[in-house]
């Protein structure tokens, strides 16, 4: 019986690279996603500090002069903060979704390289059990060759016998 070989390895194969390539793209989108969780972390540090220097503004304890230019500047920098803060959030969401996009994609592809592994293993123990009956066939057919060759021999040996 010829060795086995699975007639769609080259599907399989195809499977396989799709789901390491949604793999890469949502390892990529998870990075980007972080990076972006990264700036939205340090604008709120920044926030934390500028509003920190500005309670500091007016303590008695300050031996240099405060203007209200540097309350003002402040206080634009806390607000430009805000805007920043809602822009990078929005940023974010649209991150999130295309990480959701992209793990729903390699759901699907590892899906997809699951069943031809399924496929592959119920093809490989139907072969092999083919395989099996193939050979008890054959060796059947050895035990019945065999005994009608002794049988052949036996009556032959027995016609010699009655001359």
């Amino acid at each position: 019986m010829k060795k086995f070989q699975f007639r769609l390895e080259a599907v399989e194969r195809h499977r396989k690279l799709q789901e390491q390539e949604k793999q890469v793209s949502l390892a990529k989108s998870l990075g980007k996603m972080r990076a972006t969780e990264a700036k939205l972390l340090d604008l709120d540090m920044k926030e934390v500090q500028a509003r920190r220097e500005f309670a500091g503004l007016g303590a008695p304890g300050r031996h240099d002069k405060v203007t209200p230019s540097d309350f003002w500047l402040l206080d634009q920098f806390i607000r430009g903060q805000k805007v920043r803060r809602v822009d990078l959030k929005g940023v974010l969401e649209i991150n999130e979704q295309e990480v959701s996009n992209t793990y729903r994609e390699y759901l699907h592809a590892r899906q997809q390289k699951k069943i031809m592994e399924k496929l592959r293993e119920k093809k490989m123990k139907d072969y092999k059990e083919e395989k099996r009956r193939s050979d008890v066939r054959a060796q059947d057919e050895q035990y019945v060759s065999r005994h009608r060759l002794r049988q052949g021999r036996e009556d032959e040996g027995g016609e010699n016998n009655e001359e």
